[in-house]
């Protein structure tokens, strides 16, 4: 799995805990995280969690998570949040100009409702 692949489960990750109302700093983490993997000058699969956390705004937790990632796909938070969300939402928030203010706005009832 390479580092955008990684990075867009980060994103979705962020999204996600947006429209479940979390912890606003952990989501904005989870969002900065998900740029700085992108960013990376070197693949995630071929990197230690040393050389990982070892990086800037990439913490231990961060690394781990990314880590799970690519070797499974997915981590068990993004998991939980999805288990929550119901079925369609992870399809909208990837219409086009559909952000997640918008979103909000018109299925609010949607996602209090689960």
């Amino acid at each position: 799995m390479d580092n955008k692949a990684i990075s867009k489960i980060f994103k979705l990750c962020s999204q996600l805990m947006e429209l479940h109302n979390e912890n606003p700093f952990r989501t904005k983490a989870m969002a900065s995280a998900s740029f700085k993997l992108d960013k990376l000058p070197f693949r995630i699969d071929d990197a230690s969690l040393e050389e990982l956390s070892a990086q800037p705004g990439i913490g231990k937790s961060t690394a781990e998570k990314a880590k799970e990632v690519a070797q499974t796909g997915t981590f068990k938070e993004l998991q939980d949040l999805l288990a929550n969300t119901p079925s369609g939402v992870v399809e909208m928030l990837n219409i086009k100009g559909l952000g997640l203010k918008r979103f909000r706005l018109s299925g609010k009832t949607l996602v209090l409702k689960v």
